[in-house]
């Protein structure tokens, strides 16, 4: 606990990205809380591919936007999506770097 206090202490006011593997539905929910724990009262913001995101409307409610993964267009909205959420105090970016969900335990990592 005295760790996540230092670390809580540190983030203040700066820009935050957490990030994680993504083995599981619940991973940005995971996210969700470390940030509510590192970051009271910032929301999160997480992007999710752009055709899913139209079956589960609900996660754009809980910060999820829209990106077509593996094109230009797909890159530049994270970009302009995550650079607009990184300029602001009271937001936070989570991301899953795998872009799909990925068994942690294999080794190499890729």
């Amino acid at each position: 606990a005295g760790d996540l206090h230092r670390l809580a202490a540190q983030v203040g006011s700066r820009p935050l990205v957490v990030y994680g593997n993504h083995s599981s539905w619940w991973d940005v929910a995971f996210l969700a809380t470390l940030v509510g724990r590192l970051a009271p009262g910032r929301r999160i913001f997480a992007p999710f591919e752009a055709r899913a995101l139209a079956n589960y409307g609900f996660l754009a409610r809980c910060g999820a936007f829209g990106v077509d993964p593996g094109s230009a267009r797909g890159a530049r909205r994270l970009l302009e999506v995550g650079r607009r959420v990184l300029a602001d105090p009271r937001a936070a970016l989570a991301i899953t770097p795998e872009g799909r969900f990925t068994d942690p335990r294999p080794r190499p990592i890729v």
